[in-house]
């Protein structure tokens, strides 16, 4: 077998988990004929290894190491780019995924995945903020038992158009304390979830650093602002792409 350079094969492994691991997953199914849900279920792929014969990839949920066979093997450590490349093309095509930007670390395609800095919301997600923080915060006062004042309020202003707890079941100080109660646990499970996947599908995607300033603040405002942050972020991160592809160009 042909000698592989262990340095060369660190830096292809280390590139292609960092920049191609959608590549990865497809290499799975058009190779392995492992399903989209099956995929899903295992987890995100890495690959741990390569030869001239297969590469090996793991999945991170389940920890199986599938070995994806290269056929016909290659001929020299020196092909492993371009066969990856053909590889991720015909399985792109096969699965009607957008074809990859492959070229060196300045292209557009590696370049579009760089880290986005935090923008501070806009008006209308300022008010939005500005809300869930007025709810979270009547809540806290309702389940420490420190809502009479609140109570009080929200019982005067229905009052003065015409709505008791006669009429509306949101009434009155009881009222008040019920919506709050049963309003609580949604909200809250739907502001982690956006949370969550604003980690998923755009954070760690573009390789932001948990835990660092930028990321922390991205968590904190989707998990406040919710889908307006996604929306923030993703005009960033066009952005940013055609940012690299005007840069490609000049060169």
């Amino acid at each position: 077998m042909a000698e592989i350079d262990a340095k060369s094969k660190k830096a292809t492994m280390a590139h292609m988990n960092r920049d191609h691991s959608l590549d990865l997953g497809l290499y799975l199914r058009f190779v392995n004929g492992l399903s989209a849900k099956q995929l899903a279920a295992e987890g995100n792929p890495e690959m741990v290894d390569m030869d001239l014969k297969a590469m090996y990839i793991r999945t991170s949920t389940t920890g199986t190491i599938h070995v994806v066979p290269l056929n016909p093997p290659m001929v020299a450590w020196g092909e492993r780019r371009q066969r990856l490349i053909d590889l991720a093309m015909d399985a792109r095509k096969a699965f009607g995924v957008p074809l990859p930007e492959h070229g060196p670390p300045s292209a557009a395609g590696p370049a579009a995945k760089q880290p986005i800095a935090f923008q501070a919301p806009g008006p209308f997600d300022v008010l939005v903020l500005f809300g869930v923080v007025l709810f979270f915060f009547l809540s806290g006062l309702v389940y420490t038992g420190h809502d009479a004042t609140a109570a009080d309020i929200w019982t005067h202003v229905l009052t003065a158009v015409g709505v008791t707890e006669r009429n509306f079941i949101f009434g009155g100080p009881d009222g008040f304390r019920l919506m709050i109660r049963l309003m609580f646990v949604p909200v809250a499970i739907i502001h982690v979830v956006e949370a969550w996947w604003m980690v998923k599908t755009r954070l760690t995607p573009h390789n932001m650093k948990p835990l660092s300033l930028n990321w922390c603040l991205w968590v904190a405002l989707t998990f406040l602002i919710g889908f307006g942050s996604f929306l923030r972020f993703d005009k960033l991160a066009r952005k940013q792409a055609r940012a690299a592809a005007a840069a490609t160009k000049k060169h």
